[in-house]
């Protein structure tokens, strides 16, 4: 899949699949609430992604986009974030 499938996403909420999971601050796994993301910018072959309920900001190459349809992005992994309060 490219990227520039993406360029008329921009501006628009997707979800990620699988959903993306956040170490907590007992270090367990949570999954992120809510899975809305905004496609922010289209470089190259990446895309920025921004979940303003959360702050996380990813970029990801097109290599690890398997499919876009609606509004759903399917990765091919999953994503496990860090939390603010995340201490390793």
């Amino acid at each position: 899949m490219s990227v520039t499938d993406l360029h008329s996403k921009i501006g628009t909420e997707i979800k990620i699949l699988p959903v993306p999971e956040e170490v907590n601050a007992k270090r367990q796994l949570v999954t992120i609430s809510p899975n809305e993301w905004r496609v922010e910018s289209i470089q190259e072959n990446r895309v920025e992604l921004k979940n303003y309920q959360t702050g996380h900001v990813i970029l990801l190459s097109e290599r690890y986009i398997r499919a876009a349809d609606h509004n759903k992005l399917d990765l091919r992994f999953k994503i496990v974030l860090k939390g603010k309060r995340t201490v390793f």
